[in-house]
């Protein structure tokens, strides 16, 4: 099932010209805006939402990658090879985990992360690597000094903070900086966006299958 319906994203594709003729005619002065709310729909690089007093913006986004937040959560199942994946454990001589992990944290690389793995003061060793493996609650992780393994507990979900706005979805919080030149459509130059939804596995292959139906349109 797609998340959102079609006729919203019509309008928002339609909408989403005005934008591209913004070159060719006099624009009023350039004013900045900061906005919380919800989202309502989705086209990327277009989102709906509606701020706290319910007025409906439209934002493009031209946000840079280290300037969009997506914070949420999902299914275990989500982990793939190569997403970036961080947690503390304690390992054996063999890099195995000696007990089961319960926070898995999957992330974009920024500011503030470092991939490796680190002791930390409690005994424990905090891992930020690359998936190699996922299969039936094991997890294999490459760090640049090794390889660890490491079994979730039952139970376990991801947390979630990435680069990519396009897994938000309606309902999910959203805060918008950037600037605009009339109501009620703007262009986003930084995003946060923060979901209490989970996603489950079959929403994510919807979603991903969505985006490259769009990207194969666009082409």
């Amino acid at each position: 099932m797609n998340h959102f319906s079609s006729a919203p994203l019509v309008a928002l594709i339609v909408t989403g010209l005005l934008w591209a003729d913004s070159g060719t005619c006099a624009q009023p002065r350039k004013k900045s805006i900061t906005m919380k709310g919800e989202i309502k729909s989705m086209q990327p690089p277009i989102i709906e939402m509606s701020n706290k007093s319910g007025k409906k913006w439209l934002f493009k986004v031209e946000a840079q990658p280290q300037d969009i937040v997506y914070r949420g959560s999902a299914d275990p199942r989500h982990l793939k090879p190569k997403m970036l994946v961080q947690f503390s454990a304690r390992f054996d001589n063999k890099g195995s985990a000696l007990e089961p992990v319960n926070d898995i944290l999957v992330f974009s690389m920024r500011p503030g992360y470092t991939l490796g793995l680190i002791k930390e003061a409690s005994g424990t060793f905090r891992v930020a690597g690359h998936v190699t493996k996922y299969e039936e609650g094991n997890l294999s992780v490459k760090t640049p000094r090794k390889t660890v393994e490491v079994q979730l507990a039952e139970g376990t979900m991801l947390i979630l903070d990435l680069t990519d706005y396009t897994l938000a979805r309606p309902g999910d919080e959203i805060e918008v900086k950037g600037y605009f030149y009339q109501g009620g459509k703007g262009i986003a130059s930084k995003l946060e966006i923060k979901s209490e939804t989970p996603w489950e596995p079959a929403e994510q292959e919807e979603q991903e299958a969505a985006n490259k139906e769009l990207e194969a349109g666009n082409g």
